[in-house]
């Protein structure tokens, strides 16, 4: 899922016209420019068997389409309002397991048997949206209700933007899949995934035959990636680059860890991708240690400009600092980052 993020502004202007512009315009008196009516609002549909009115439906469903604007609050340059909602769609589902939202790409299908649901959209109007898009773009909210849920249970909901010009579309939201985002996925997936065998070149934590390394592979997409891998196939994900691009740091970091259930930060690992005048680095995890590892470079053949290492630190206190050195010892790049946060509780089972 969008998720998500990204941009339309809709603005107009008048251009001020002169004294004898007015006049002429007056005595020649021109017919009004007709204007498009807006969209009518679709009819609530009636719903045989039904728990809730389509009225009780819809003051549910505009709730979660409420909150959908305040947690996608950062795609717009200007916050809309609830006002700025027009509804575009109004259904009534019996019994379905399947549910495809008015814009063609969103859906919600459920594994678990069938809901009787009412499916509602809304059009934001005058949608300003942040920051991907040059000028036009649709903007529209879905929401799916569960028929006379005692919680009032919300199916799925999503914020979906369709970019005029291109057309292009990102979606996000909860219970909601987008078909192009999926495909989006799917095609980045197989652009990434290996077209040979992989190439050793590295060890886990520098200690040779642990059972964890470092590899390279060519991938389907046409360049090479860098992963960590073990001997049971789990490990870092894929760092793939088409090409190295210029405004890359000198040091970057991917962190990971678990939590126990009871939220408690377990060992944290850390996949490094380094310049390649960076030979060792230097971990500090907040508690006194300096744990000193070394970086390994890809293959000949990878043709990849930078220096890896997969390392854990252990436990951590509240953040790490990573420092990068050159073949003579000096220091030349600095990372670091704040303890991560327990991850958030699973939502409660569906009923």
């Amino acid at each position: 899922m969008v998720g998500v993020g990204d941009a339309a502004a809709i603005a107009s202007s008048a251009n001020g016209n002169t004294s004898e512009q007015v006049a002429a315009e007056v005595t020649s008196a021109p017919a009004a420019t007709a204007r498009p009516s807006p969209a009518p609002t679709p009819t609530l549909p009636a719903a045989p068997g039904a728990k809730w009115t389509a009225a009780e439906a819809l003051a549910r469903a505009e709730v979660e389409a409420n909150v959908v604007l305040a947690e996608r609050s950062g795609v717009f340059r200007t916050h809309p309002t609830a006002q700025q909602l027009r509804l575009e769609h109004a259904s009534w589902n019996p019994g379905i397991d399947h549910y495809d939202a008015p814009d063609g790409d969103d859906f919600w299908e459920r594994v678990d048997g069938s809901r009787s649901a009412w499916g509602f959209s809304w059009i934001v109007d005058s949608a300003d949206v942040e920051p991907t898009f040059a000028g036009r773009a649709k903007v529209e909210i879905h929401v799916l209700v569960e028929d006379g849920s005692p919680d009032g249970e919300v199916l799925a909901s999503a914020l979906s933007i369709l970019d005029l010009d291109s057309g292009r579309r990102f979606s996000g939201g909860r219970g909601f899949f987008s078909r192009a985002q999926l495909g989006e996925m799917n095609a980045e997936q197989q652009a990434r995934s290996p077209a040979a065998e992989p190439i050793h070149f590295g060890w886990y934590n520098d200690l040779a035959g642990q059972g964890a390394w470092l590899e390279a592979y060519p991938a389907g997409g046409g360049y090479w990636c860098v992963r960590g891998r073990d001997s049971v196939g789990g490990g870092r994900p894929d760092w793939c680059a088409p090409e190295d691009y210029p405004g890359r740091g000198m040091v970057t970091v991917s962190l990971s860890t678990t939590f126990s259930a009871a939220g408690v930060m377990g060992d944290v690992t850390l996949f490094v991708d380094a310049a390649p005048g960076i030979v060792s680095v230097r971990a500090l995890p907040g508690d006194g240690r300096e744990l000193e590892f070394k970086t390994y470079a890809p293959p000949p053949e990878a043709s990849i400009n930078r220096r890896f290492a997969w390392i854990t630190i252990g436990e951590m206190a509240g953040s790490y600092t990573l420092i990068g050195y050159d073949a003579l010892g000096n220091q030349v790049a600095r990372a670091g980052s704040d303890a991560p946060g327990p991850p958030p509780p699973p939502p409660p089972p569906s009923r």
